[in-house]
């Protein structure tokens, strides 16, 4: 059986070792690493989100009964991936088809950017006006930064995630946004610190490329 490729996310102790734990007991599943991405490190604890190659017929339960087990970490989140799902690469491919979109034209072509960034399947790109209409929205202009909150999704997003999600609004600019961007998840995969900043550097790339194209 050939092993196809998977996205997991596991929260592991911060101490020396504690990645190789991980890998051994994905290896013992038939599996192999293939990349890793440090997330964010808060206190004892690490987010880690590790491609890997494993076998088709695992299933993440007996992965997240042997991790807690070996108390190596948590299985937070297990999802396909493509081999060339790297993290940057995934960041560079979407800029340059915003470019071919047109900056502020492409609000569509941003949604899909920021949820694949995110591994979400719900994101929304809304007006101030519209950001204005929701609690989390409201909060973020506001504060000038991102805010995160279980809520219950804006109507543009409420198909397909859960009643009570974590929804992530970043707006484009901290004192004269344009646009505020939305990202959905269901409430047992939080957003981490990497992934706010990557939801903002590419939302400011994007205020850029306008401000050039005027």
């Amino acid at each position: 059986m050939t092993n196809v490729p998977y996205r997991i996310r596991v929260e592991l102790p911060n101490r020396p070792g504690a990645l190789a734990n991980v890998a051994s007991i994905i290896a013992n599943h038939g599996g192999n690493v293939v990349s890793v991405d440090i997330h964010e490190v808060e206190g004892q604890q690490a987010v880690d989100e590790i491609i890997v190659m494993l076998p088709p017929d695992w299933t993440p339960a007996e992965l997240a009964r042997d991790l807690t087990e070996h108390d190596a970490g948590t299985l937070l989140s297990s999802t396909s991936a493509a081999l060339a799902s790297d993290s940057i690469v995934r960041a560079l491919r979407w800029a340059t088809s915003l470019v071919r979109s047109g900056a502020m034209d492409g609000g569509l072509e941003l949604a899909r950017a920021l949820a694949e960034l995110c591994t979400s399947s719900v994101a929304w790109i809304a007006t101030v006006d519209e950001a204005m209409q929701h609690e989390v929205g409201r909060l973020a202009m506001e504060r000038g930064a991102p805010y995160v909150q279980l809520a219950i999704p804006p109507a543009p997003m409420n198909e397909g995630l859960p009643e009570s999600s974590w929804i992530l609004a970043v707006p484009d600019d901290a004192l004269q946004p344009t646009r505020v961007a939305f990202v959905g998840r269901a409430s047992a995969f939080r957003f981490t610190n990497s992934e706010i900043v990557r939801v903002e550097a590419l939302l400011h790339l994007v205020r850029e490329m306008a401000s050039v194209a005027l």
